[in-house]
């Protein structure tokens, strides 16, 4: 990665940036001479002032809001970065068992109907399709409806289709039936060695917004956790009172 070189605002020479141009300060210094109550002159000295005045005052953390520490060594940021890797995991473990638990895994086959609105529901087309891979690194708690599944649809052997996890997994899952189930075997072997480990690296990323009210926010008082969309809406992960990393996923019946 290579290290972005400062341009100057004013002179637009690179190696320094404008608050430190010796051009710029030169000039200010002849019109002080000169023009001793300028205006550029004043605005200079302002500035300087309110620097200083700035930089004695102690550092507030941006995400938690407290005094004496910054964003980078925020101890509640670090905690609440442990937290959401931790429940990512349990998360995890859980849509694996729920796996199991219907025979979803590779070599199952599923079954679907083709919506067509203009025949009743039961008349639909029914479409089945052989599951290749189980791509589980691509499925977090943020993207539960990520495209797991790589599909070869029994009626063209040479084309893939991508599916999500199914309606008995997810509340607002993909809409098809496992026809013939997976073996657990199977399925615990596609699983990725450390996938159950507390990603950190993972969890941080959410936490690189400028204040907490922009990052993933464990909430007690409702159970939940929360977080902004890409267009800045509020989207809320249930878990229920006792917080067993369910969001969203169907209990056994």
């Amino acid at each position: 990665m290579t290290k972005r070189t400062v341009t100057c605002g004013y002179c637009g020479r690179p190696g320094h940036n404008k608050r430190g141009c010796e051009t710029r300060l030169s000039r200010i210094e002849n019109v002080r001479a000169r023009l001793p109550d300028s205006f550029v002159v004043r605005q200079h000295d302002e500035e300087v002032a309110r620097r200083k005045a700035t930089s004695t005052k102690p550092r507030r953390c941006t995400y938690c809001g407290k005094l004496g520490h910054n964003k980078r060594t925020c101890k509640a940021m670090k905690a609440d970065i442990h937290k959401l890797a931790v429940l990512n995991a349990e998360w995890r473990r859980n849509v694996v068992e729920s796996c199991v638990r219907i025979g979803l895994g590779i070599g199952a086959m599923l079954e679907n109907r083709l919506y067509k609105p203009d025949i009743p529901r039961s008349e639909w087309p029914v479409h089945h399709s052989i599951v290749k891979n189980l791509q589980w690194e691509k499925l977090n708690f943020f993207n539960e409806h990520a495209w797991l599944l790589e599909c070869i649809p029994m009626a063209d052997f040479s084309n893939t289709r991508r599916m999500a996890l199914s309606h008995e997994i997810l509340q607002y899952g993909a809409a098809y039936e496992v026809a013939v189930t997976t073996s657990e075997a199977v399925i615990r072997a596609s699983v990725p060695k450390n996938y159950f480990v507390p990603d950190l690296n993972w969890a941080a990323e959410y936490f690189k917004k400028k204040s907490k009210r922009d990052c993933p926010d464990f909430r007690p008082e409702y159970g939940m956790w929360t977080r902004k969309d890409k267009y800045g809406h509020w989207e809320f992960y249930w878990k229920g009172q006792a917080w067993t990393a369910n969001t969203r996923l169907k209990s056994p019946a």
